[in-house]
């Protein structure tokens, strides 16, 4: 008997993920100029985590059901041509632009000003405690 994820490659969905993160956390890493991840938001840790694991989880079966039904995609969305010095066909374009879509959605839901900005607010680095 064989094992059903033998043939399953995980370096697909692993670097189509990482690649989502990348693009969703982009901008944060220099802490001066961080959004997301900044006391100007209002958002807690949990629930900026969960939102971020249940997109993966979307993009995970979103992709898993993208490459599942190749076989019965119409011709014309198969149709391949150049891009920047790679075949790229209709099909990939829709995801990818889906993938987009998502990912502002997401920026979108990750932040919520605070009505009240703590002193330190533009100070990223600045622990993040309960705000008296």
């Amino acid at each position: 008997m064989s094992d059903p994820l033998q043939s399953f490659s995980w370096y697909t969905y692993g670097a189509t993920v990482l690649f989502y993160s990348a693009a969703v956390f982009s901008g944060e890493v220099p802490v001066r100029q961080a959004r997301t991840l900044s006391r100007r938001n209002a958002t807690p840790r949990p629930i900026l985590i969960g939102v971020h694991l249940m997109s993966l989880l979307m993009i995970f079966f979103a992709l898993k059901i993208a490459i599942s039904a190749w076989p019965i995609v119409p011709s014309w969305l198969q149709d391949t041509f150049r891009a920047r010095g790679t075949d790229i066909s209709w099909y990939d374009v829709v995801f990818i632009l889906a993938l987009t879509a998502l990912r502002f959605l997401e920026r979108r839901v990750l932040f919520a000003p605070r009505d009240n900005p703590p002193p330190d607010a533009d100070d990223a680095s600045a622990p993040q405690g309960i705000d008296t």
